[in-house]
C-alpha cells in the first residue's frame, strides 16, 4: 500500500523532528536493524544525511545515501509501497505518520537482498550496512 492509503490521506517524510520513539519494529524479525535506525535517529543530523529526497514526494520516489562493503558512497532508490496486513505496515511502522524509517527499513531490506534476509542479524552489522 501507498502511504496515502495506509494513513488515509495526510503523511509525512519527517513530521515533528526525528526521535528514536519513531520508529517501531513490524513483525519481520529485525529488531537489530530497527535499534540501529533508532540509535541513528538520536543524532537527527546523521538521518538528514542519509537521505537526499528531504521532502514528501508524491510520486513515491525517494533516493537514500549508504555505503557499500569497501566504503564508497552510492545512491540507492526506493519506492513509499509498503508491505501491510490488515491495511497496518506488516514491518516497521511509525505512530506519527512518518515514513522516514519504513523507508530507511527497505533500503536495508534492498541492499540485504529482501525482509527476508534482516531476520536474525547483528546490530553491529546494521550500524555498518
Amino acid at each position: 500500500m501507498r502511504p496515502v492509503e495506509i494513513y488515509e490521506g495526510e503523511y509525512y517524510l519527517f513530521r515533528n523532528g526525528i526521535e528514536p520513539g519513531d520508529v517501531k519494529q513490524g513483525s519481520v524479525g529485525d529488531c537489530w536493524a530497527i535499534s540501529a535506525i533508532a540509535a541513528l535517529a538520536t543524532r537527527p543530523e546523521l538521518i538528514m544525511n542519509i537521505f537526499k529526497t528531504k521532502q514528501k514526494n508524491p510520486k513515491g520516489f525517494y533516493e537514500l545515501f549508504y555505503y557499500d562493503g569497501n566504503g564508497n558512497k552510492k545512491l540507492m532508490f526506493v519506492d513509499d509501497y509498503i508491505f501491510c496486513f490488515n491495511g497496518k505496515p506488516n514491518f516497521s511502522r511509525s505512530d506519527d505518520e512518518e515514513i522516514w524509517a519504513l523507508l530507511m527499513e527497505k533500503s536495508l531490506a534492498k541492499y540485504e537482498g529482501g525482509y527476508s534476509n534482516l531476520m536474525g542479524g547483528q546490530l553491529e552489522n546494521a550500524l555498518v550496512s
